[in-house]
């Protein structure tokens, strides 16, 4: 009998040490919208393009001091800043953008081209993004969100 009242003194001390899960704060969910484009809008800056995995500094110098804007309201904006890839090259091009419904593909259309990016990576301050160009290299993008104190 000693036993078992020691037996059942153990068994209900180790079920009250038991963590209520209802106390537990829900921790709000960020969506992938919010992620690139935040509550109005987020700057993103070109850090690394690769082509079939190596580093490319030099073809694509152009690119890399170009910002691409991400608007809540699906609207996409790229600013040429710096170096020009053409010589007519504009200084701002405008567009949309979207996510596939599975969120792995980001489609992007800018006047007279459009790009569907495989979603590598999105966090809150890093966007990887990938795709396959005319001549079948590998692109890849690394881009690192600017901060606003507008966002």
């Amino acid at each position: 009998m000693k036993n078992f009242l020691v037996l059942l003194v153990l068994s209900l001390s180790f079920t009250s040490c038991k963590k209520d899960k209802s106390d537990s704060v829900p921790q709000p969910q960020v969506t992938y919208e919010e992620l690139l484009a935040g509550k109005v809008h987020n700057y993103w800056d070109i850090s690394k393009i690769t082509v079939d995995g190596q580093e490319d500094d030099v073809n694509w110098a152009c690119m890399k001091d170009n910002v691409w804007v991400f608007n809540r309201n699906a609207e996409f904006l790229e600013l040429c800043i710096g170096l020009k890839c053409e010589s007519l090259e504009l200084p701002s091009y405008r567009g949309a953008w979207n996510f596939s419904s599975d969120k792995k593909v980001l489609n992007v259309t800018e006047d007279n081209w459009s790009y569907s990016y495989k979603l590598i990576k999105l966090t809150d301050s890093e966007l990887i993004v990938s795709y396959y160009d005319d001549d079948k290299h590998l692109i890849e993008f690394t881009l690192n969100k600017i901060e606003s104190q507008s966002n």
